[in-house]
């Protein structure tokens, strides 16, 4: 086994360069179509908040902020 310091192994990663950083959104398809059914079966996620807070159903909502891919400001 070839045993390295910390200081041998950041010097040979590559540098990090700028760029843009978009993830998918696995509940929007290509055509920007939100699927709801998938959505609401998350477990854990309580969807009766989320509609109630802006008096919006979950349909409503999604019709407004459907993108397949969202800008990452921070990384």
């Amino acid at each position: 086994m070839n045993l390295r310091s910390l200081t041998q192994v950041i010097v040979t990663l590559p540098d990090a360069s700028s760029g843009e950083l978009w993830p998918t959104n696995e509940f929007v398809s290509v055509d920007e179509v939100v699927d709801t059914e998938a959505t609401c079966s998350v477990p854990g996620l309580d969807i009766d908040d989320p509609e109630t807070a802006p008096g919006q159903s979950l349909d409503e909502l999604v019709d407004t902020a459907a993108d397949l891919l969202a800008r990452v400001r921070d990384h």
